[in-house]
């Protein structure tokens, strides 16, 4: 889903259709900032260090 809050505060128009490669581009850098925050969220938990 991809929205132009400041035209559709209510999220009614979805431009995912209508602008393909800026949703593409979005969700990977989405994905890659997930990944960080798993491997942080690893390290967190101690999986980093051996005890």
């Amino acid at each position: 889903m991809l929205y132009h809050l400041k035209s559709d505060p209510y999220e009614q128009n979805d431009l995912a259709k209508e602008m393909p490669e800026l949703f593409q581009s979005l969700s990977k850098r989405l994905e890659a900032i997930e990944a960080i925050e798993a491997s942080c969220q690893e390290s967190r938990d101690g999986a980093d260090y051996v005890y």
